[in-house]
């Protein structure tokens, strides 16, 4: 793996936007509002990420009342790489300018759509740097606001739903595709490859994709909407306040079938109660209607159960090696580590949990043909 900027690396990086944005400025009111010069900023918090850094800012700009809170996102070329010394720097500031033309764009689209459905606001491009500049999210990110308040949380999902279907079939133009099952039952062979490799029993596996299989047949050669997917829709990336939500960080944009947007959000709620340990259930399937209400015009689909199974089978990967939120679980992993039996407990807890996830999401799908 490519070493990690030192601190003292960050730091110039940081000395050099600031120098940047105090002599050019920003648009505080969007990318279409007026310049204006920036008197004074100052760095609240440094979070280096995979492909990114992120610098979180306090800037006093000319004809605002008070300081302004920026988040500036710098991109790397190679996960965890080093910005000074990146063979992918001309690839990694092509990302940076196009996820920032898409916040332009999408910020454009949902200012005039009204209020209530937003994203954080773009406000600076430095190339040189391939640093973006948003203005701070409002409000409380929705993995955490589904825990400690699940009624609001419930009315931001709904919007949530709302938002993901105007960005589909608004921001960007949609068009359906068939989608046959020979072509679900490769999706999800390769998905089982990888669950395999890791370790899942092979018996496991393969009454899995049987199951999967005999209700792909069911459903048939299934129409799908495609378009631009977010690419990261996650609760984290979703921010509620009283006025409504706003969504960011838009780093994974492509074109895809919508649905996978959908089940990946959705798969988000499955798993809150993943793990818990002190923590009451979250009502997890009306979080889910709620976000169903807001996206589709009436039912959801059946071939939707395929997409969730198959983003199960995802989660599932991901969750092998540290399949706990809390901070008990992770330091008694270490332990049956050290006297190696982790694995099997792993095995034992991880694997059925999401084996039973996906045969719920396999049966949904299959009741509603």
């Amino acid at each position: 793996m490519p070493a990690v900027d030192s601190g003292a690396t960050l730091s110039r990086l940081w000395q050099e936007i600031q120098g940047t944005l105090l002599r050019d400025g920003i648009q505080p009111e969007g990318p279409d509002g007026p310049p204006a010069r920036v008197t004074d900023v100052s760095l609240v918090r440094t979070h280096p990420a995979g492909y990114s850094v992120l610098f979180l800012l306090s800037a006093s700009v000319a004809g605002c009342s008070a300081p302004l809170r920026l988040y500036a996102k710098v991109r790397r070329g190679r996960r965890y790489g080093s910005f000074t010394e990146d063979p992918d720097a001309d690839r990694a500031e092509r990302l940076a300018s196009m996820e920032y033309d898409e916040l332009v764009r999408t910020h454009r689209y949902f200012s005039a759509a009204g209020p209530g459905l937003g994203v954080v606001r773009p406000v600076a491009y430095q190339k040189e740097h391939r640093a973006l500049f948003v203005t701070e999210a409002g409000g409380t990110d929705l993995g955490r606001m589904v825990r400690m308040d699940p009624e609001s949380g419930i009315r931001a999902l709904d919007l949530s739903g709302q938002w993901l279907r105007h960005y589909h079939h608004g921001v960007h133009e949609s068009a359906n595709e068939d989608r046959s099952p020979a072509s679900f039952r490769r999706d999800a062979a390769t998905r089982a490859g990888r669950l395999e490799s890791l370790g899942v029993p092979r018996g496991s596996i393969e009454a899995m994709l049987g199951r999967f299989g005999v209700v792909a047949d069911s459903i048939g050669s299934a129409h799908v909407p495609c378009s631009v997917n977010h690419g990261d829709f996650k609760l984290r990336h979703i921010y509620a306040h009283a006025g409504g939500i706003e969504v960011l960080d838009f780093g994974n944009i492509g074109v895809g079938d919508c649905y996978r947007d959908v089940a990946a959000l959705l798969v988000e709620i499955t798993v809150l109660p993943f793990g818990s340990v002190g923590r009451p259930r979250e009502p997890v399937e009306r979080l889910s209607e709620a976000f169903l209400h807001g996206y589709f015009v009436g039912p959801a689909p059946p071939v939707l159960g395929l997409y969730v199974a198959l983003a199960s089978m995802k989660k599932w990967g991901r969750r092998l090696l540290r399949w706990s939120p809390s901070g008990i679980v992770p330091i008694a992993q270490g332990v049956l580590a050290r006297l190696g039996a982790k694995q099997a407990v792993d095995r034992t807890f991880v694997d059925r949990w999401f084996l039973e996830r996906i045969d719920r999401a396999l049966a949904a799908a299959a009741a509603s043909t």
